[in-house]
């Protein structure tokens, strides 16, 4: 990530595979923003609805890095 931002300095980094509970924290410390899918899905699969039990949770977290 260190590369890239030194690379262009003023352009926004998003990170967007594999975003959870887990490691939003992790990410939020070295990107701009996250684009999130599956993980907020039921059970974690991409085809299934979305979750909002998860997306509280996941919302929950990214509020918490604020």
């Amino acid at each position: 990530m260190e590369k890239i931002r030194k690379a262009d300095g003023d352009t926004p980094i998003l990170i967007g595979s594999g975003i959870n509970e887990k490691n939003i924290a992790d990410y939020l410390a070295v990107v701009d923003g996250v684009i999130v899918g599956s993980s907020v899905k039921k059970d974690g699969k991409v085809k299934n609805p979305v979750d909002a039990e998860r997306v509280r949770r996941l919302a929950a977290c990214i509020r918490s890095q604020m």
